[in-house]
């Protein structure tokens, strides 16, 4: 047997962060029942951010939790900075002086984030997502890259700034150059990471392909509509039958896809509802949300659209199965984790006909032109109208994702984890 090895778990679960969030719980729950199973190794939650969903998360899967401390403070420097509203000059000279010391903290802040671990006997880390602080600790690590979107997709508002495309490179760069190992989603995940990264130094053996799994926590309950799980708040009025969309409103998820193809149906003499639920926190969602209900109201379906903010865990599962359909029109991929819990609680999937999205779905999915509203509405109109197209979805969906369960993510993890502690010098 290879020795016990003390793997440090580095996560963020925020709830607000919508599909990675789930990711987390699942790599969580995956890791701590891998390593129970074991036998020899160990797993340790390393909790940078004093969450409270860490601390729960340690207690209910039975894994030990070390807290870190953090540099909070800002410089001086900085703060004078932040207040400079003339000179260009001055501005872009502080700017520079703001970036070494930035850089002269983030050194310190990873040499006594180093120092914790050691003395923690942790020996290698898993990211659950592409964190600097994988290369810049300098510890032996795995990470995860969720996409490349900002390579593929510049055009949105949420990837178009220089900053937000010059900090994304920054962290896969380095990932390809250090990890140990990068685990994406899917195979046309490690195509994207081999076609812009190879030159950094990412190799086909160092990328592992570890599929979405559906949250466990979908299948704890048994409400079994929206109304018995307490979903319909006061104000509310929420509808009898729907479409379901989770999803924070970026303008990648293409939320006003589907308002135009409601409108489209309305003008056929189809009402049909949509439930939407999903942060629209921060000035690019927020915009985003009223451009979509500006929408809703312009073509006249604004009273057919229920948003309902942010959802707990308890109320997703009623959700899914109270609606007619998930339409997800989405222009992001490779792999979405939303598609995998309709499938797996029974209900129908309409998901946009794109590279990665494509592979995923299979035929388990009416897979429609997220640019054509059309296309969109002929989907929505025929699960609406038609229980036989309904219930033939949902059967393809249970047989596509029946191969692939928790024990199956389980294996597939420890073989990824295995194979990369016996790189360790240690072991080798």
């Amino acid at each position: 047997m290879d020795p016990m090895t003390r793997i440090g778990l580095m996560t963020n679960l925020n709830p607000e962060n919508g599909g990675v969030y789930q990711y987390n719980l699942s790599i969580i729950a995956a890791l701590a029942e891998w390593a129970a199973e074991s036998g020899g190794h160990e797993a340790i939650i390393c909790d940078l951010y004093g969450q409270n969903e860490l601390r729960n998360s340690a207690r209910r899967f039975g894994l030990d939790l070390l807290p870190i401390g953090t540099i909070t403070t800002r410089p001086l420097i900085s703060r004078v900075a932040s207040r400079v509203i003339a000179y260009p000059r001055v501005r872009a000279g502080l700017r520079a002086v703001r970036a070494a010391i930035g850089d002269a903290r983030r050194t310190n802040r990873a040499g006594l984030i180093r120092k914790q671990l050691a003395r923690a006997a942790i020996e290698i880390m898993f990211y659950t997502g592409a964190y600097d602080n994988g290369f810049e600790i300098g510890m032996p690590y795995i990470t995860v890259v969720h996409d490349l979107q900002h390579r593929l997709l510049r055009h949105f508002p949420e990837l178009a700034t220089d900053a937000e495309y010059a900090s994304r490179e920054y962290s896969y760069i380095n990932h390809a150059a250090n990890a140990m190992a990068l685990v994406v989603d899917s195979d046309v995940g490690k195509e994207d990471v081999l076609k812009y990264y190879s030159h950094c130094g990412a190799s086909a053996d160092r990328i592992h392909v570890l599929p979405y799994l559906a949250p466990q926590y979908l299948f704890e309950g048994g409400a079994h509509s929206a109304q018995d799980s307490g979903s319909v708040r006061k104000g509310v009025c929420f509808p009898e039958r729907y479409f379901f969309y989770p999803a924070q409103f970026w303008r990648h998820k293409n939320h006003q896809a589907i308002i135009r193809a409601m409108s489209i149906l309305k003008r056929q003499g189809i009402t049909v509802h949509a439930v939407f639920v999903g942060s629209n926190a921060g000035p690019m969602r927020n915009a985003e949300f009223s451009n979509v209900m500006g929408l809703a109201s312009q073509l006249g379906v604004y009273p057919q659209v229920c948003y309902l903010g942010y959802v707990s865990n308890e109320e997703m599962a009623p959700l899914y199965r109270g609606a007619v359909g998930l339409i997800m029109p989405t222009y992001f991929g490779p792999t979405n984790i939303p598609p995998i819990e309709a499938w797996a609680l029974g209900c129908p999937v309409i998901m946009s006909d794109i590279r990665g999205v494509r592979e995923q779905a299979g035929d388990a999915a009416w897979l429609v032109n997220p640019d054509a509203p059309e296309a969109i509405a002929e989907a929505l109109g025929t699960l609406w109208c038609k229980e036989d197209a309904r219930r033939h979805l949902i059967e393809r969906g249970r047989r596509h994702i029946a191969a692939y369960g928790p024990s199956e993510h389980r294996y597939r993890l420890g073989q990824i984890l295995t194979s990369t502690m016996q790189k360790l010098p240690r072991i080798a």
